[in-house]
């Protein structure tokens, strides 16, 4: 666990220096690290237990406790499963008014959530970590494994949304596996340039191979 501070802490020096920015960057790490050992569902009460003993300020921790409650109380997630990416029907499938109505709803009940915790004001751009880990937890606990959908709820939700959709898709990427999941018309449009899609793909593939060995 030492180790595992100095090297997130080290990783940070270049632009989070304040004990609660640093802190918000060891829960996020510690939220990916956690979800590559669990299989779906995940419980989300063990899972911020886990994140609370992890977070070492009294800030953090209490929102996360707060998170706890607000999961608990909240209305039950009903976003339709989408087709898998290989069937050819996502598009239709994403074009139906009925399913864009539940996407609305879900982004509502997650924004509602989040500005409870962190505060209405700062919905408007997450600049904190404390703020961002929030709003990347909540589209992960909701829709989990779903990693299409909780990067599409984070954006959603507003503010700094390549930070939260970044933050919430590494965590439900890394319990959810593979590759599966990845949209073609998503995968086909990234910038593929000399540090684009194939040289991203190479770079996590061999933190992968360090990870294992």
């Amino acid at each position: 666990p030492e180790l595992f501070k100095k090297a997130l802490a080290a990783s940070c020096a270049y632009s989070h220096v304040h004990p609660l920015g640093v802190d918000a960057g060891l829960v996020q790490a510690k939220a990916v690290a956690l979800a590559t050992e669990l299989t779906p569902p995940v419980n989300p009460d063990e899972y911020l237990a886990a994140l609370e003993q992890c977070s070492e300020t009294k800030e953090i921790r209490g929102w996360l406790g707060q998170l706890r409650t607000a999961l608990a109380k909240a209305p039950p997630m009903n976003l339709p499963t989408p087709p898998t990416p290989d069937s050819g029907e996502t598009t239709k499938f994403f074009d139906d008014p009925a399913w864009q109505a539940a996407f609305q709803k879900e982004v509502a009940i997650q924004f509602d959530m989040a500005s409870s915790i962190v505060g209405s004001d700062k919905m408007r751009f997450q600049i904190d970590g404390p703020s961002a880990v929030i709003c990347a937890l909540i589209p992960f606990l909701r829709l989990q494994d779903r990693v299409n959908d909780v990067i599409a709820t984070s954006i959603a939700l507003g503010g700094d949304t390549d930070t939260i959709a970044s933050m919430a898709g590494a965590i439900s990427g890394a319990l959810a596996g593979g590759s599966d999941w990845v949209l073609p018309q998503v995968w086909n449009g990234l910038d593929n340039s000399d540090r684009g899609r194939d040289w991203a793909i190479t770079l996590t593939k061999k933190l992968a191979h360090l990870a294992e060995n």
